[in-house]
């Protein structure tokens, strides 16, 4: 007989774990948004990856590259 194993199942898409420092006055102003905050603070560093990465597709290109001449 197999056993079920405890716990919640294993999802999909798992979490790696890594540890980043925040100044304190940071740390409490995330902390100040509620209960959520970590999903609060998630929330805003997915904004801020894709907004550095559409920042430096758009330097690749260059902006003047984006300028036609008439």
């Amino acid at each position: 007989m197999s056993r079920t194993p405890l716990g919640r199942p294993k999802a999909d898409e798992t979490k790696v774990f890594t540890a980043i420092r925040l100044d304190a006055d940071l740390l409490e102003a995330f902390k100040a948004t509620g209960p959520c905050f970590r999903r609060e603070r998630e929330r805003l560093s997915r904004q801020v990856v894709v907004a550095w990465l559409r920042f430096r597709r758009f330097c690749s290109i260059g902006p003047l590259a984006l300028v036609q001449d008439d």
